[in-house]
């Protein structure tokens, strides 16, 4: 997991989060980071999330995972968020990205929202080709030096 969030980062963010950072990151540190998170997920740190990976079955590495579940943001406009989604570039148009996506989102939530930064035209059209639609509402993620833009669906 820690591989793949660090080269799609590296692949995708160029111009769109703050430079320094971005160089700076280590796959290494990416999987200890992703193993915390794992644990306060298994530890009910976090209430009734939904993660989701997909792997590579002629070599069992990691080519994608996703993270769902209850709202994080205080006005949210939906009970429930997409966390994370990240698929290897090398999957890219497989189909993964779409299969994770769908598994992350409880099946019962009928408004569901996420953010995306700004100036990620291929993660707008991903989202825009499942339903979602940009809202107009946007903040700045202030450790990353990002704008983010919010993205919603409403499910029947």
């Amino acid at each position: 997991m820690g591989r793949v969030v660090v080269t799609e980062w590296k692949n995708t963010y160029p111009g769109l989060v703050d430079h320094d950072k971005l160089d700076a990151l280590d796959p290494v540190e990416a999987a200890d980071r992703w193993r915390e998170i794992i644990d306060d997920l298994e530890t009910g740190t976090f209430p009734a999330p939904r993660l989701k990976c997909a792997v590579d079955r002629n070599c069992g590495a990691v080519v994608g995972f996703a993270l769902g579940g209850p709202a994080r943001d205080v006005d949210a406009p939906a009970a429930h968020e997409v966390w994370s989604l990240y698929v290897d570039s090398s999957h890219h148009g497989s189909g993964v990205a779409a299969e994770l996506l769908a598994s992350v989102i409880e099946p019962a939530a009928r408004e569901v929202y996420l953010w995306v930064a700004t100036g990620n035209a291929r993660a707008i059209a991903f989202y825009r080709k499942h339903g979602f639609h940009v809202d107009g509402q946007t903040r700045v993620d202030p450790g990353w030096n990002c704008h983010e833009s919010r993205m919603r669906i409403r499910r029947q």
